[in-house]
C-alpha cells in the first residue's frame, strides 16, 4: 500500500499550475551534505518557489504520466488530487532504496512534488523548506 500525506504548504494554486524550472545540487564537504534546491514556476506568481533540502541522498525527476504505471495494482491512500507536495510511504521508488538507506540514513523520508508535467521524488532525512524568491 502506498500512503500519501500532504505537506502543509499553500502553493496558491493547484499542482498543475506549477512547473519545475531548475534543480541545483551542491556538495558541501565541510558539513557532509548534498544540498538540493528546486525552483518551480507557478502560474499567476511573479516569484519562483524554492524548495530546499539540507541533505539529499537520492532524487529523480520523471514525467508524471509514469506514476500511474509505477503504482499500477497497488492500493493508495491519502492522495490529494492536484496537490503539490506529499510525504510518501510504500512507493516502489522508496522500496528500491529502503534497505540501504535504513542502515546508512535512518529516518529518511520520501517526498514527492507533482507539477503539471513532472514529478520530483526526493529521499532525505531532512524536511524541505519553502520560500518565494525573485
Amino acid at each position: 500500500m502506498i500512503s500519501y500525506r500532504p505537506i502543509q504548504f499553500d502553493l496558491g494554486a493547484g499542482a498543475t499550475a506549477a512547473e519545475l524550472g531548475r534543480l541545483e545540487m551542491t556538495c558541501r564537504k565541510d558539513v557532509g551534505a548534498n544540498e538540493l534546491e528546486a525552483y518551480f514556476t507557478v502560474s499567476g506568481e511573479d516569484h519562483l518557489l524554492r524548495v530546499f533540502f539540507h541533505h539529499v541522498d537520492i532524487f529523480r525527476v520523471i514525467d508524471d504520466v509514469h506514476l500511474p504505471l509505477e503504482e499500477h495494482g497497488q492500493k493508495t491512500v491519502g492522495h490529494v488530487p492536484n496537490y503539490f507536495a506529499h510525504r510518501v510511504e510504500g512507493s516502489p521508488f522508496w522500496a528500491a532504496q529502503r534497505e540501504v538507506l535504513a542502515v546508512v540514513r535512518p529516518g529518511s523520508t520520501h517526498y514527492r512534488f507533482v507539477t503539471g508535467g513532472n514529478c520530483l521524488d526526493v529521499i532525505s532525512p531532512d524536511e524541505p523548506s519553502f520560500s518565494w524568491v525573485s
